[in-house]
């Protein structure tokens, strides 16, 4: 059985060495970078052990979802997360959810609109900006699944 609980300081280092398939310590959305430690997250555990996280940004009617990461896929954990960030948001009184997908990630795209998001915004070559904030070389490809060249960020939202 999956569960959840919200991330505890002990817990950062795991949370940390796991993230770099959703950019790392340091993600960016909309042109903002955020230090994933500097957030709430939730921490998802099956028989003890940590199978996933979510690392979300609260705020007034709209929360984000800087980072969800499930590390065994097809087994409910992602949407468990999902479904808690959520919650939590309308709890809270929001209104809507929003997260943020690259041009290459066909995974989490399909994931997502599985589970009500829709495609809100386009931002075309978001991650050459990107790259100059985490001091990448603009003449560097990123390649991301499906040797598919990282360029564009998608945001899809969800309302409540």
């Amino acid at each position: 059985m999956i569960t959840t609980r919200d991330v505890a300081e002990a817990d950062w280092d795991w949370v940390l060495a796991e993230s770099p398939p959703i950019g790392g310590p340091q993600v960016i959305t909309g042109g903002f970078l955020h230090r994933l430690k500097d957030h709430p997250a939730i921490l998802a555990e099956e028989d003890g052990e940590k199978v996933g996280f979510a690392v979300y940004n609260p705020g007034g009617v709209r929360w984000e979802i800087l980072g969800i990461l499930s590390t065994i896929g097809r087994r409910g954990i992602g949407s468990v997360l999902l479904d808690e960030v959520e919650a939590r948001a309308k709890a809270a009184g929001a209104e809507q959810v929003r997260l943020s997908a690259t041009n290459d990630n066909f995974p989490a795209l399909r994931f997502c609109q599985l589970r009500g998001y829709t495609l809100r915004q386009l931002i075309p070559n978001a991650i050459a900006d990107n790259k100059k904030l985490k001091g990448i070389p603009d003449d560097e490809a990123l390649l991301g699944l499906y040797g598919i060249e990282i360029r564009d960020e998608i945001i899809l939202n969800k309302n409540l």
